[in-house]
């Protein structure tokens, strides 16, 4: 061991790097001042750096190979800006926000001759994703923090659902805005630790949860009954998926020994007018002919049983089909057709009789035990349906005491103007053109009674209407019918991570900043804008202002040629 009164030998000071907005700026300082007269000696004396040095940046400059225009331009402060704002976008377009790696920045900045002016080898492109997705997560950290301190409280209704990458992810929505309140991995998905996450996720924002949707998972109930204390509303597409599943295959496989015995029979009556049609053809031979017409006869009449028997397993499979999806028509809360008012009875006796008409059918069909569990998991599921209705009621009609309004107009607004409005909103998920116009019609036809301008609504003055609309509409986004916006969350992340392979925790708050900040919808707004009722910094100019400057290329090296 050495003396430790030993000196150890300093290290040579390491020059610090300079940066690249400063190195551009003198180049094209010293670019001008040359066609100016003035020379690069001067220049450098100006600028404080070695006159050497600067010569040896505008030799770098001129070795660029493009032409002088081209590179007088990105080899200057307004050029650089435009490189800064191309490789950001770049990244933020294709790595961040469309699951490509680095490598294929590097390829589009190769080909468009960009690689010229900033590198774009793997390693440089990695270095910008890597900081972007950092720089990702601070970003919604401030903004959280910045528009959740001036939120109006609101109260809100979560679809929740867990994905595997393997490692479990829990992912929590806000039904109404769309935005992605809890999306983090976890070891353990039971009631406790579902409702810690969400404590977290929503701590400081002045929101209230009062109902989760989701599947029959344990923990989830758990988590809304016990850790919450609110209601937690099934999911009508796991219904519908259970009893598809259930009755489906086994009801089309039940069509094929009847499909079988009709052909054969409707084939034995063909052949016998074949024969019928060959002896009118001629050369007719010998003797009397046979009685063609009876023996058609016979065969047709043949048919009627097995006819019969196919028509009714169809009819069986088309009534089951259709009682699956009267599900999705009578889990509304007013009735599509007219606007009526679903009650929470009307609710119970359609889920009755649906499932009256499965349970005949798979009486009939004799289906399997395990087919018969999966239609039994899924009428159990029955009354929360009807729970999820009566909630909505109640929370619409406190919503609607509080506006105090008069006798007359609240009539209007409960039987014309709401149903019209949820109309308004169910049309858009209507399966065909034709329900969603038909649909449309009704809700036009409704909100025209209640806009009647001799009508006690539109007595009132246009702030009192504004707010009568604006509370109606809060109270139709807390009815939620499936955990779609969640389902399709968990596939758009399943599709990241099959071409990366996993998804690391910072790259998953990446990705979650990703939809909440950037993705918009039709109405050009964003989920955090509809979520907190505000719009948030624009995250490409912050993501610009703090990124760093694009680097430099290397030189490229001149390749050895042996000799022939």
């Amino acid at each position: 061991m050495a003396d430790q009164d030993t000196v150890a030998p300093m290290a040579a000071p390491v020059a610090p790097k300079r940066n690249r907005a400063r190195v551009v700026e003198l180049v094209h300082r010293a670019a001008v001042g040359q066609r100016q007269g003035r020379s690069v000696g001067v220049t450098a004396a100006e600028s404080g750096v070695a006159r050497s040095t600067l010569y040896h940046w505008l030799a770098r400059k001129e070795a660029i190979e493009a032409s002088p225009a081209v590179r007088d331009f990105f080899v200057s402060p307004d050029g650089l800006a435009m490189l800064h704002r191309i490789v950001t976008a770049a990244q933020l377009v294709f790595v961040q926000a469309g699951g490509c790696g680095a490598d294929r920045v590097g390829e589009f900045l190769e080909l468009s001759q960009l690689g010229r002016f900033v590198g774009a080898s793997h390693g440089s492109q990695h270095a910008v994703m890597t900081q972007m997705t950092t720089l990702l997560g601070e970003y919604a950290d401030a903004e959280r923090q910045r528009l959740g301190a001036t939120m109006v409280p609101r109260n809100i209704v979560v679809c929740e659902d867990e994905t595997f990458h393997p490692e479990t992810c829990l992912v929590a929505i806000d039904a109404a805005s769309g935005l992605i309140v809890l999306e983090h991995y976890s070891e353990r998905r039971d009631g406790v630790t579902w409702t810690k996450a969400l404590a977290g996720a929503l701590a400081g924002l002045p929101v209230t949860v009062v109902q989760v949707v989701g599947d029959e998972a344990k923990g989830l109930i758990a988590h809304a009954r016990d850790g919450l204390g609110v209601g937690h509303a099934p999911d009508l597409f796991h219904v519908q998926r259970d009893l598809f599943k259930a009755t489906s295959r086994p009801l089309a496989a039940r069509l094929d020994r009847p499909q079988e015995e009709l052909e054969a029979a409707e084939a034995y009556t063909k052949r016998w007018e074949a024969n019928k049609a060959d002896y009118h053809r001629g050369p007719r031979g010998p003797g009397r002919p046979m009685n063609y017409d009876r023996h058609i006869a016979e065969a047709r009449a043949a048919e009627d049983a097995p006819r019969a028997n196919f028509e009714g397993v169809c009819a069986d499979q088309d009534n089951v089909k259709a009682a699956i999806r009267s599900l999705s028509a009578a889990y509304h809360p007013y009735d599509l057709a007219t606007g009526a008012l679903r009650t929470a009875q009307g609710v119970r006796t359609a889920f009755a009789e649906a499932f009256a008409t499965i349970d005949d059918v798979a009486l009939r069909a004799n289906l399997a035990e395990r087919c018969r569990e999966r239609i039994d998991k899924a009428r159990r599921v029955g009354p929360k349906f009807v729970a999820a209705i009566a909630f909505f009621h109640g929370q619409l009609a406190r919503a609607l005491d509080t506006l105090a309004l008069d006798p007359l107009v609240l009539d209007v607004v409960r039987t014309m103007l709401v149903p019209g409005l949820y109309l308004a909103r169910a049309a858009g998920r209507a399966r065909t053109a034709a329900e969603r116009a038909t649909i449309l019609a009704t809700s036009s036809a409704l909100l025209a009674q209640a806009r009647a301008p001799t009508g006690p609504y539109m007595a009132l003055s246009p702030s009192v209407r504004r707010r009568i609309e604006t509370v109606a509409d809060a109270q139709l986004a807390l009815f939620v019918r499936s955990t779609a916006c969640v389902e399709g969350r968990n596939g758009h992340l399943e599709r990241y991570r099959h071409g990366l392979h996993q998804l690391s925790r910072p790259r998953l708050k990446a990705l979650t900043t990703i939809h909440n900040f950037y993705a918009r919808r039709p109405d050009g707004t964003t989920a955090a804008e509809r979520f907190f009722g505000q719009p948030p910094v624009d995250l490409f100019e912050w993501l610009l202002e703090r990124l760093d400057l694009p680097a430099q290329p290397r030189p490229r090296r001149p390749r050895l040629r042996l000799a022939a």
